[in-house]
């Protein structure tokens, strides 16, 4: 179900945007520094409210970078995201399912959303006066390294702000902008910067 898309993405803009995205990665940058570039950009590109990365360690994920537009927060590992619960890596949570599966998730309301544990968003909603509505997950992967890290974007709005489904473009970019950080995480792993 594709509606009208108000995200960047459909504009000349936006394919500024996502074609200069590959030339900020080919910078040196820290692992921090990264991932802000990835949540920044896909946030703009998917008009969205906020994101969060993931990435594995042993049988879970670990929060590294999270922000929220509305509420102008931004955590990082630096800044206390490493205090966070890390996700197991069970099925019933939908950023462990992206991961294992190495598919996008796309639910148009995760309170109605039946699928997937959701207990730590509700959570989260409730100490944040915020309510979590749509949400999309996509896989930071290569085929050669495998999982990277998951990134999920939460609350696309169209032009009057109000919260949307995500759209199948929306889906495209991220899943091309995981590759590219799974790329960059690959090169930086080769030097040794990881």
């Amino acid at each position: 179900m594709d509606m009208p898309n108000p995200s960047l993405v459909n504009t000349v803009a936006g394919l500024n945007r996502f074609v200069n995205l590959p030339v900020k990665l080919t910078k040196r940058l820290s692992l921090e520094e990264l991932f802000a570039i990835v949540l920044n950009e896909s946030v703009e590109l998917t008009n969205c409210d906020g994101a969060t990365l993931y990435m594995p360690e042993g049988d879970s994920l670990t929060f590294q970078h999270m922000i929220t537009r509305s509420k102008k927060w931004e955590l990082t590992r630096s800044t206390g995201a490493s205090e966070l619960k890390p996700v197991p890596m069970e099925k019933k949570f939908v950023c462990a399912y992206a991961a294992m599966s190495g598919k996008p998730i796309n639910i148009m309301d995760v309170y109605e959303a039946r699928e997937y544990d959701f207990a730590g968003t509700y959570q989260y909603d409730q100490m944040n006066s915020y309510r979590t509505k749509s949400m999309l997950v996509a896989p930071m992967m290569t085929e050669e390294s495998g999982l990277c890290g998951v990134i999920q974007l939460i609350n696309a709005m169209d032009e009057d702000g109000n919260i949307v489904p995500f759209v199948t473009k929306h889906v495209q970019i991220m899943m091309a902008i995981g590759a590219l950080a799974a790329l960059k995480m690959d090169d930086m792993k080769l030097r040794g910067e990881l």
